[in-house]
């Protein structure tokens, strides 16, 4: 037994993802082989680097155990690989531009301690003290942690709490229960606060201490610029993934009420230089932000990113699914069945195409021959039932392993009113359907497969935005978009009989 001031520690386990920074890298090592903490191991995740990375841990470095991927792949997939191979108890994570105290494993171990319940423990970053006094940048840095977020002499608690994983440590087994990190970030930013937003969906608290770590980056204005750009981009498509957009007209005000708000906030912390830096900030991120919103509208974006999850589903789902068991047909990319995840429910995908290596066991096959035997308490059916042939088959299927309640979409089909709006939507034009559904074609369709009917829902007014694209001069095109959008959103372009969708709650007859 290993015992640390008396009592017995757990085994932890260190990962730090890299890329092409040897000699950062190194430092980071040292500061890690010389932890004050008696059980520990660290694991290094090379990201493809090319600089000789491999070389150098393996021959100053053969305590460290290296991974290296073939391919470059960002690092949420290095920590990812990091935790599969992980042997600790624990799962703690810096980054290799971090150097971080000898007491810093102990201290974080300790947080767990004092605080059992919750399910991550993490700390500050802070410019080494050399660097603090002579970098404006790097002050602002310390201005963000202590005065905004809070975290000076105290932890600061919250569901989450700030942090990012150059200072975290989880357990492995809450690692596990979310599925370690999302890879379909677009860029390296957003995935730490997408881990901690998760962990806190499993009902945890995360807590952050004033421990720190020495942050080594290069504090210049270029890399300012460069990294809140990127945390904008990471910050729209976290917000995009969990149905929190930001509507347009919201981040216009942000951008023309930045005055008023920076006013306010020097009242607040009284220190100008250090607010006006903090509202640059919001203004660059601002930009990350509206550029991916361009993108994703040009559709161009990666496919993790035009295949976000939808904020209508992502209510239906957080409203209507019961019991303990999900079955997820046409799981996709897996968004809905890892917020179900979180939640605790035990969830099985199906799909046509699986993702490969994802968070969640999906199961190929399609929604007219289902390989399973037993009925699981929660279905899922989104947009599926329109592509399958044998309707008759597909709907039995559903019945047979429905065991309490049904959640289903399809295209809405009654369209009679789009023509007069010189409206076509997408659903009603795609190749791939078989058929078209009212609401009340699916509703009958539903009884005669054994079904009571709930609700039935019909959601997503058509967007009058699609009008634009008859606008010449192209030029002029985004501006009419960006006014028919306001308009639609404030009620002035608004017909409630243009509905996208049917959504329809269902539960089996003559349930036990």
């Amino acid at each position: 037994m290993v015992t640390l001031e008396g009592k017995e520690v757990p085994f932890i386990s260190v990962v730090v993802p890299t890329c092409n920074r040897r000699e950062l890298l190194a430092r980071c090592l040292r500061a890690l082989l010389a932890q004050q903490y008696p059980r520990y191991e660290v694991i290094v995740v090379d990201d493809a680097s090319t600089d000789g990375t491999e070389v150098m841990v393996q021959e100053a470095f053969p305590q460290v155990r290296y991974l290296r991927q073939t391919t470059r792949r960002g690092p949420a997939a290095a920590r990812n690989r990091g935790i599969q191979v992980a042997r600790g108890e624990i799962v703690a994570f810096t980054d290799d531009d971090c150097e971080p105290p000898p007491d810093w494993l102990a201290t974080l171990w300790e947080g767990f301690q004092r605080y059992p319940d919750v399910g991550a423990v993490g700390g500050i970053q802070v410019a080494p003290p050399e660097v603090l006094r002579r970098r404006v940048l790097a002050r602002y840095e310390s201005f963000l942690t202590r005065r905004v977020y809070g975290v000076a002499t105290a932890p600061v608690i919250g569901t989450p709490a700030p942090g990012g994983t150059n200072n975290l440590a989880v357990p492995i087994a809450v690692l596990r229960r979310v599925g370690g990190f999302d890879e379909h970030f677009p860029v390296a930013a957003g995935e730490d606060a997408d881990l901690l937003y998760r962990i806190a969906g499993l009902g945890y608290r995360t807590v952050c201490l004033p421990v720190p770590v020495f942050h080594h980056q290069a504090y210049t204005w270029r890399v300012f610029v460069r990294q809140q750009f990127r945390r904008g981009v990471g910050a729209a498509y976290f917000l995009r993934k969990w149905g929190r957009w930001p509507s347009l007209v919201r981040e216009v005000f942000r951008f023309w009420g930045t005055p008023l708000l920076y006013l306010r906030d020097v009242m607040r912390y009284r220190a100008p230089l250090m607010v006006l830096i903090h509202h640059l900030a919001g203004l660059l991120q601002l930009g990350g932000r509206l550029w991916a919103r361009w993108r994703w509208q040009q559709e161009v974006m990666p496919q993790a990113w035009r295949q976000a999850p939808s904020p209508v589903k992502l209510r239906y789902v957080r409203r209507y699914v019961v019991g303990h068991t999900v079955l997820d047909v046409g799981v996709g990319r897996g968004f809905y069945a890892r917020v179900l995840q979180a939640r605790g429910y035990r969830v099985v995908g199906v799909d046509l195409y699986p993702e490969p290596e994802g968070e969640v066991p999906v199961v190929q096959a399609r929604l007219c021959a289902l390989p399973f035997g037993t009925p699981f308490d929660t279905v899922l059916a989104f947009d599926v039932l329109e592509h399958e042939p044998d309707e008759r088959r597909a709907l039995a299927e559903l019945r047979r392993l429905t065991r309490r309640r049904l959640v289903l979409s399809v295209p809405n089909a009654d369209h009679g009113r789009l023509p007069l709006y010189n409206l076509t939507y997408k659903h009603h034009v795609d190749p791939t359907h078989c058929r078209t559904y009212t609401a009340k074609a699916i509703q009958a369709r539903l009884e005669e497969a054994g079904f009571r009917v709930l609700a039935v829902h019909l959601e997503g007014p058509v967007s009058p935005a699609v009008l634009a694209e008859f606008v010449r001069p192209a030029f002029l095109r985004e501006g009419v978009r960006v006014l028919l959008k306001a308009l639609h959103r404030w009620r002035v372009l608004y017909n409630p009989s243009l509905m996208a969708d049917v959504y329809v709650v269902a539960e089996p007859r003559h349930t036990s």
